[in-house]
């Protein structure tokens, strides 16, 4: 089914992180063995719109949720413009696939009050971890980058006369995230520990 041929292409073409590639490798997985198990179809081809729909209805009835269902519609999306592109099938069943509706998720976010009281509390001790973490959550809140971002950070990437940090995002985008002296300040702090 030239699942992993989807999967090189998008790590060498795309550069799609290691978490996102299992994601979609594991729903091309669940999608062939679902192809095997209801209709004894062994190539991609022979899987049509109504057999698309039939295992997303599955899904739903299982209990995943239609955000979750569409993350997966995605998936096959991707795929079968891949296998067009190099002419493993000839025709893209997902044209006629239309993804489930869902509700719009609130966005959830931290009291600038609270986390303000939480930054001022005795709770991060004068060493070591506990002047790390204090600045962790000091840069999660004061810049609004990733855990991921946070993670790859290095020391070069912080530009303390600018007053930046240099973040490399999704799909390997880089973007310059300003932060106040305030935080310079906790940075400098950690870095002396170090």
């Amino acid at each position: 089914m030239h699942i992993q041929e989807f999967i090189r292409y998008l790590a060498a073409e795309k550069h799609y992180s290691p978490h996102t590639l299992i994601a979609y490798e594991t729903d091309l997985e669940q999608f062939k063995d679902y192809l095997q198990s209801t209709y004894a179809i062994s190539h991609i081809k022979d899987a049509d719109s109504l057999i698309i729909r039939s295992w997303i209805a599955q899904i739903l009835e299982s209990g995943i949720s239609a955000r979750s269902a569409n993350r997966k519609l995605s998936t096959l999306k991707s795929y079968f413009r891949f296998l067009i592109k190099w002419d493993f099938v000839k025709e893209n069943p997902m044209l006629k696939v239309v993804a489930p509706k869902t509700p719009d998720r609130l966005p959830l976010f931290i009291d600038s009050e609270k986390m303000n009281q939480l930054l001022d509390s005795e709770i991060f001790e004068n060493n070591f971890q506990g002047v790390r973490s204090k600045m962790i959550l000091e840069i999660l809140f004061a810049t609004g980058i990733r855990v991921s971002e946070l993670t790859a950070l290095k020391h070069k990437d912080i530009n303390t006369s600018a007053l930046t940090l240099t973040v490399m995002g999704k799909r390997s985008k880089q973007r310059i995230i300003p932060f106040n002296p305030v935080l310079l300040e906790i940075i400098n702090e950690y870095v002396s520990f170090k």
